[in-house]
């Protein structure tokens, strides 16, 4: 292990950061109680200022998702860079903080149903409690690694989210399938009905459906049979980005 990269001041789910982090082969390692983050990204570079920048990247993001949800909160600082010298000696690599800008939708969720019994023994109550838990964290977790690797691997996805984020009006809406049709084209029709989009695109267009907030103030097309309402195009649009997101994070569709 030729890099580490001290983390100072981690908060939020322990579990949860380090989950994330091995979405992308990275860990966390402890030593003389001091946290540090290393992996094969790190070990791939050649120069600490290298190291230095992917940690940076990763705390940034891992921050931002963390501010759009306060469910998946996870901050933590960068500290220096420790490069293990061919002599087994530890170098210091210390590098000014550059002042960067950090900035909720709904996936799907995996639910547990259970039928209580009216004799069910303290520790069935037990082990059906514990199991709810790991399935609202498994919950939790998808979510989180659909943000953090989408966002690492396509800006486009952290545009995505810091929309979402945003009062939800036609045009952010717009703003947000545009996005996503820019990057898969047709092929977006394997994560929704192409019925429903065209529903979704005719009716935040048209100001017979929305007046002055549509996206177009003025249309010659006749407007769709049966328009979406603000709540319903709000739905469609977090589920259709939570797809993407969980899509190009390459996690598997939920069963």
């Amino acid at each position: 292990m030729r890099w580490r990269v001290e983390i100072i001041e981690p908060s939020g789910d322990d579990r949860l950061l380090r989950d994330v982090l091995a979405a992308r082969s990275i860990r966390l390692y402890e030593e003389d109680g001091k946290l540090f983050l290393i992996g094969d990204p790190f070990e791939a570079l050649e120069i600490g200022a290298q190291v230095y920048e992917l940690a940076s990247r990763v705390q940034s993001i891992v921050t931002e998702i963390g501010q759009a949800d306060s469910d998946i909160l996870m901050t933590f600082q960068i500290g220096p860079v420790l490069e293990k010298l061919e002599n087994g000696e530890l170098r210091r690599h210390l590098f000014l903080a550059a002042r960067g800008s950090a900035s909720s939708f709904a996936t799907g969720a995996v639910s547990l149903a259970v039928e209580r019994g009216k004799s069910l023994s303290e520790a069935d109550r037990k082990r059906i409690e514990e199991e709810q838990k790991e399935l609202a964290y498994q919950n939790k977790r998808r979510k989180a690694i659909s943000r953090f690797v989408s966002a690492f691997i396509d800006k486009r996805a952290l545009q995505v989210q810091r929309l979402l984020k945003k009062e939800l009006t036609p045009q952010t809406m717009g703003h947000i399938a545009e996005v996503i049709q820019d990057d898969l084209g047709g092929a977006i029709r394997d994560l929704v009905s192409g019925n429903q989009l065209t529903r979704f695109s005719r009716s935040i267009n048209h100001p017979s459906v929305f007046g002055e907030l549509a996206r177009h103030i003025i249309s010659k097309e006749e407007p769709p049979p049966k328009p979406m309402s603000l709540d319903e195009a709000r739905t469609f649009i977090r589920a259709l980005a939570a797809h993407w997101l969980e899509n190009k994070a390459g996690l598997p569709p939920l069963r």
